[in-house]
């Protein structure tokens, strides 16, 4: 019985050492999207282990554009929101644009923010054109 409880607290001492070396990653990022004017999108991106880095979402351009952090949007545009779901391992970032314009069309990136010279991503494009007639 004494060799068995040894068993268990290695065991768990083994898995609390392998998950807290568990790097952050993105899982999941939404797949290219192709709306019409006046249309709403939701973007999503799930990551792993990300309980305290900053998840950012941006747009390709010029200068990059960014649009939230976490649950915080970042632009002043009301036709953005963003919502966060979390649980034990992952979390959810959804990016939703209403109203869309041609202009909202381009290259959208999930961020994990891990440090200066670590910055894992994904990318999704989003493609806005006329309503069909």
């Amino acid at each position: 019985m004494n060799s068995f409880y040894v068993y268990l607290v290695f065991l768990a001492v083994t898995l609390r050492i392998a998950t807290s070396h568990d790097q952050p990653a993105i899982t999941y990022i939404s797949p290219k999207q192709i709306k019409e004017v006046r249309d709403t999108v939701s973007l999503s991106c799930v990551a792993d282990n990300v309980v305290d880095i900053p998840v950012l979402w941006t747009k390709v351009a010029e200068d990059t554009i960014y649009i939230s952090s976490g649950s915080a949007l970042l632009v002043s545009d009301n036709r953005y929101s963003v919502t966060t779901h979390r649980n034990a391992t992952s979390s959810e970032f959804t990016l939703t644009i209403s109203h869309l314009q041609l202009e909202d069309a381009g290259l959208y990136k999930c961020v994990l923010s891990t440090g200066p010279n670590n910055r894992p991503s994904a990318d999704m494009e989003l493609n806005v054109r006329h309503p069909s007639q």
